[in-house]
């Protein structure tokens, strides 16, 4: 029933999302929570959302940090879909670049109005006490604390073309 796989979904996601922060976990686990979050998000918005996964298998026991995902797909379905009519398909491409792996979060929704994108870009740098895409911010923070030399998130995006967000790590 619905019911029980959100409350599966759900249950997966807190005990994930619950886990020791400090330490990384493989690929392949981190993969398999944002697909538990996107079953929680079509729970929602039924027949509206489909994710699609590009990456080679060989390089899903590289290590991560926790809960890179969920924000970037958080935001995409935030600015993609606003009405029942709405279809959003989010693709995570992985690419292997040799010493480092490189993420795109891409999507075909509605886009990121041009004023609002600036504003997203400057937040991902400012002062902890700014109250509007925290999600995106921390994962931003992480990624330049947890990989030294990291230039975090690349957030592009044209209205009624869809949004990417980007980043690298390494290996």
């Amino acid at each position: 029933a619905p019911a029980s796989r959100l409350i599966h979904a759900l249950s997966d996601i807190l005990r994930y999302a619950l886990g020791d922060s400090s330490s990384p976990v493989t690929l392949r686990e981190e993969i398999c929570s944002c697909k538990e979050y996107v079953e929680i998000q079509k729970f929602h918005h039924p027949g509206q959302i489909a994710l699609l996964r590009e990456y080679d298998p060989d390089i899903l026991n590289c290590r991560v940090i926790r809960m890179l995902f969920q924000p970037l797909l958080e935001i995409s379905i935030q600015y993609s879909i606003h009405s029942p009519q709405d279809s959003l398909v989010i693709r995570i491409k992985i690419l292997d670049r040799g010493d480092s792996l490189r993420f795109h979060i891409l999507d075909n929704g509605a886009g990121i109005r041009r004023d609002r994108l600036t504003a997203i870009r400057k937040s991902l740098d400012a002062p902890d006490d700014q109250k509007f895409h925290i999600g995106v911010r921390n994962t931003h923070k992480r990624l330049t604390l947890s990989y030294p030399g990291n230039n975090g998130l690349t957030i592009l995006s044209h209205e009624g073309q869809g949004t990417c967000i980007s980043f690298s790590i390494p290996k």
